[in-house]
């Protein structure tokens, strides 16, 4: 399962893109929790992948997820009725996701471009959420053979 995989490659994204973010982790109703736990550090990003996901067979061991929506829950403490701050947020974290792609750590695409596909705010008090959806396919080659490099050295001749 490549979930790891794909959970680390868009925290590291949006970690390196968006300083003002606090806390990016996988979605977990964190706010729909927050007066039973402890406040978490906000403003906070949390990744939700669907579920279930739609895989199918490609062939030689690699599988595809053709049409997968990747939710990204952005969330504000904000005093002010005004959703600018969230708003002017979401623009950050949208400019950096629109196109990203997700490559493992030797370079291996595992997904096309991000496309947003719609977006809705929620809020709850002073908690503010955006949660935009991207679609993109993702890759699984967990299952690939390996491969072996050979070095050829061929034997020109010219007559």
């Amino acid at each position: 399962m490549m979930y790891q995989t794909y959970l680390n490659a868009v925290k590291q994204h949006i970690t390196s893109g968006l300083t003002d973010v606090k806390q990016v982790d996988y979605y977990n109703e964190q706010y729909d929790n927050y007066d039973d736990s402890r406040p978490p550090k906000l403003p906070a990003v949390y990744i939700e992948f669907d579920n279930p996901m739609q895989w199918q067979t490609a062939g030689n061991g690699l599988q595809i997820a053709p049409e997968t929506f990747i939710r990204l829950h952005l969330v504000i403490f904000d005093l002010n009725d005004n959703p600018g701050k969230l708003f002017e947020l979401g623009k950050q974290l949208h400019q950096i996701m629109q196109g990203f792609e997700i490559y493992d750590t030797d370079g291996i695409k595992l997904s096309t471009a991000w496309m947003r596909s719609h977006t809705e705010v929620q809020q709850y008090n002073q908690v503010k959420i955006l949660i935009m959806s991207y679609k993109t396919a993702l890759y699984d080659t967990g299952t690939l053979p390996g491969t072996t490099a050979v070095q050829i050295q061929p034997d020109i001749s010219y007559s």
